[in-house]
């Protein structure tokens, strides 16, 4: 037998030592390592999961969160693959002139269904155990008129930065006529005007 792990019960450790030499435990084993070596994109968290991390970054983008997901502490890439899905998204986005990190939820989930392909039934990618698509893309699968209209979160959102990117537009078109009318080191004050202090 072999040694026994500091901390384990040695009853409990002769079990689980027989139970891994079954066959069909070994057959598992030996299907699990052949389908891990298939993998093209492994992650980089280790034990930690990709939902885990959602929470530790308060990052809900799911293209910033899988690179997040897929880069090692030193910034490269898990795998040739894994880099080249980025480049890939990060020249979709680029066609429209933005880049992933600006934060437009529409554009860069758009970018990730393009390079990842379909959900699989039943789950949905960076999201955790028990999110499915009809949970998670409630519009896509809702049939009409027993849907919520296209009021969902994820819309709202959507809506909201497209009235801040007007409103910064604004903003930033009220500046440069302010700055037309005022230009710097003029003064603002008319001809008949006089500064006296009191």
């Amino acid at each position: 037998m072999e040694a026994v792990p500091a901390g384990v019960d040695p009853t409990q450790w002769c079990q689980i030592v027989s139970k891994w030499s079954q066959p069909h435990d070994k057959e598992r084993a030996a299907r699990n390592a052949e389908n891990a070596k298939k993998q093209t994109c492994p992650h980089t968290m280790g034990r930690i999961s990709s939902v885990r991390r959602q929470q530790e970054t308060s990052i809900q983008d799911r293209l910033l969160l899988w690179k997040i997901n897929r880069t090692r502490k030193d910034g490269s890439w898990s795998s040739e693959d894994a880099r080249q899905k980025w480049a890939h998204a990060s020249e979709m986005l680029a066609e429209e002139g933005l880049m992933p990190e600006d934060g437009n939820l529409e554009a860069n989930e758009k970018a990730f269904k393009a390079i990842m392909g379909p959900e699989h039934p039943g789950r949905v990618r960076t999201q955790g155990f028990g999110v499915t698509p009809s949970r998670y893309f409630p519009q896509s699968t809702t049939t009409q008129g027993s849907g919520s209209g296209g009021n969902t979160a994820f819309d709202r959102v959507v809506k909201l930065e497209e009235v801040v990117r007007t409103l910064q537009s604004e903003v930033r078109q009220l500046k440069e006529n302010n700055q037309q009318q005022h230009p710097p080191g003029s003064s603002t004050l008319g001809d008949n005007d006089q500064f006296s202090p009191n």
